[in-house]
């Protein structure tokens, strides 16, 4: 189905809404200069397809039950406290005897208790967001806003932050 946005600004911002789609449905962007179409994936989206593919989904982030309240309510500055920050590339931290990536799920399982055990007290993940090439690390990002397939969903990846929060880190 081919639809035309509508500008609604003069410095190029387009908008479209389309009614009744499903949760996870595929989408992309035809841009047109009346010779030839090209296909874009939405650099805003919050989910997409796990590479080679790369349609954007439509993906609801509410719903998802925080467990992170005690973390939150005794979050403090670190100005005056020593920091130790685990930096980590969760796609090449661990990988499967087959090859294949940890999922956001199972990061929580062995990553979470790594950092803790050696002492650390943040984590910073290198990118997370959906990039197109394994080889770039995460570095050509493709989804501003969409953390990577590879590993889960948006909601798995906020289990996964969620897990550190109830670790204290």
């Amino acid at each position: 189905v081919s639809l035309i946005m509508k500008r609604i600004s003069s410095n190029g911002v387009y908008e479209l809404f389309v009614p009744n789609l499903n949760e996870l449905c595929l989408y992309k962007f035809a841009i047109t200069n009346g010779e030839q179409t090209v296909f874009k994936a939405d650099p805003y989206a919050f989910y997409t397809e796990t590479p080679p593919n790369s349609a954007s989904k439509i993906y609801n982030l509410n719903g998802y039950q925080w467990q992170d309240s005690e973390y939150i309510s005794n979050k403090t500055t670190y100005y005056d406290k020593p920091v130790n920050i685990y930096e980590v590339n969760l796609g090449s931290w661990k990988r499967h005897a087959d090859g294949k990536y940890y999922s956001y799920l199972e990061l929580k399982d062995e990553l979470v208790k790594y950092v803790v055990d050696m002492g650390y007290t943040h984590v910073e993940f290198m990118p997370v967001n959906e990039y197109p090439y394994d080889g770039s690390w995460g570095y050509q990002v493709t989804g501003y806003y969409s953390v990577t397939s590879r590993l889960g969903t948006p909601h798995d990846f906020m289990y996964l932050i969620d897990c550190f929060h109830k670790a204290g880190i």
